[in-house]
């Protein structure tokens, strides 16, 4: 059976004997994201309710940019400013 794209865990509400469920969903490098609350009581209904997530494509992954990249064409806008600057 392959795995869950997802993991659920039970946290304890101030309430005694209660819990939500949190889902922390993976990201496409296998990667866990930040856990979310599910809103829900018990882990069948968590378990839905990512299902749901997943479906409506509602989650959110941050992109996990490189250096390289993000300065990839820095260089070049620079040497451009400097251009425009020297022409007065």
């Amino acid at each position: 059976m392959p795995s869950k794209p997802f993991t659920v865990y039970r946290r304890p509400t101030r309430k005694k004997k209660r819990h939500i469920y949190y889902i922390q969903f993976r990201d496409g490098h296998g990667v866990r994201l930040t856990a979310v609350s599910s809103g829900q009581n018990t882990r069948a209904d968590a378990e839905r309710w990512a299902y749901e997530r997943i479906a409506e494509r509602s989650i959110r992954t941050p992109e996990k940019l490189k250096f390289k990249d993000y300065a990839r064409d820095c260089f070049y806008q620079l040497r451009y400013l400097h251009f425009f600057l020297s022409l007065g």
